[in-house]
């Protein structure tokens, strides 16, 4: 079987900056790229063939324009820097955790990592999906891990140094395997999703001091601050009520159908909070009933009878369709081992 994938030709040359699990950076220009699978033969991973780079998910890339291969380990996130000069990227399993790419020597400037050839050693290379994240000032880069944050100073070409630990500490038997970290817009205060926890907490950018912290659904992963309101995505949805079908993820009960283990529709997955003065102890609940049926406007659980839902959940018309459920929560993290 065969599988290519094509991109429509673009009317203007817009650079396009690519990751991928072979730790791949693209940029294209105007033109047509192709992801293709095939009988791979003595084809290698990381090998430049005359059909493209192969890479680890069984297909080809062709990009047009120029790439660059980093050697290090597979790509899981990355930001570019406020000023656009470079790209600090999260690798896993090539016994470093991040990569800083200069954009305009157009290399693989920085490794960090606790490997003996890294150029900055930190103790640990676990790292999640999510991030790395500047501050606005370009000052900081902050770098989700198991039990934290590892805080860096930017210097002036765009290297890192200063490596130091934020701490959000286990509850219980839950580590913080934190999400995406969020500056607010004077650069203060870092929201975390705490992935592991089910909580967002602010810290204080300067100290790492955890200033305040908020109960909210399940498995918060990312986060956009918009104004005075800071809204999480919660991917293991809303928490669980008494009556509700559950699964056990990470010690906690998520609701799920009894059939397929979907979590409750996207719609409810979500939660809003406001980012200057939350009031004491507030802690809201992603989801406040639970699904209406988009014909019948009726709620049900696995073990209650229906009740009727008000007149604002009830879909617009009669062809309205809920969205389709979202799988329980993944809290997947990448660790190398220690050489």
């Amino acid at each position: 079987m065969q599988v290519t994938r094509r991109r429509r030709r673009l009317g203007r040359r817009i650079p396009l900056a690519t990751v991928g699990a072979t730790a791949v950076v693209l940029v294209a220009g105007t033109g047509i790229g192709y992801a293709q699978t095939h009988q791979f033969g003595t084809d290698q991973v990381g090998q430049t063939t005359d059909r493209g780079l192969v890479v680890s998910d069984d297909q080809y890339v062709d990009p047009i324009g120029k790439h660059l291969v980093i050697n290090n380990g597979k790509i899981m996130s990355s930001a570019v820097s406020p000023d656009g000069t470079h790209v600090a990227a999260s690798v896993t399993d090539g016994g470093m955790a991040l990569a800083i790419v200069d954009l305009k020597q157009w290399k693989a400037q920085q490794l960090v990592g606790n490997n003996a050839a890294a150029d900055l050693r930190i103790s640990g290379n676990d790292v999640g999906q999510e991030g790395p994240t500047y501050s606005p000032d370009g000052t900081q880069l902050w770098l989700g891990q198991s039990d934290g944050y590892r805080k860096f100073t930017v210097n002036a070409d765009g290297t890192l140094a200063n490596p130091a630990f934020i701490t959000i500490p286990a509850d219980g038997p839950k580590r913080a395997l934190v999400g995406e970290a969020v500056f607010s817009a004077d650069g203060s205060t870092v929201y975390s999703a705490v992935n592991g926890q089910n909580r967002v907490v602010a810290i204080d950018a300067a100290t790492g001091a955890i200033q305040q912290s908020w109960a909210v659904g399940n498995a918060p992963r990312d986060m956009v601050e918009v104004g005075t309101k800071l809204y999480v995505s919660n991917e293991g949805g809303r928490p669980a009520r008494p009556g509700d079908t559950t699964i056990n993820s990470y010690n906690t009960q998520v609701p799920a159908d009894p059939v397929t283990a979907a979590t409750p529709p996207a719609r409810s997955a979500s939660s809003t909070w406001r980012t200057r003065r939350p009031p004491p102890g507030a802690s809201p609940s992603a989801c406040t009933r639970p699904p209406c049926t988009p014909r019948t406007g009726r709620c049900s659980s696995p073990t209650r009878p229906p009740t009727t839902c008000p007149s604002s959940t009830r879909p617009a018309t009669p062809s309205s369709r809920r969205s389709p459920p979202s799988r329980g929560p993944r809290r997947r993290w990448a660790t190398s081992p220690t050489p």
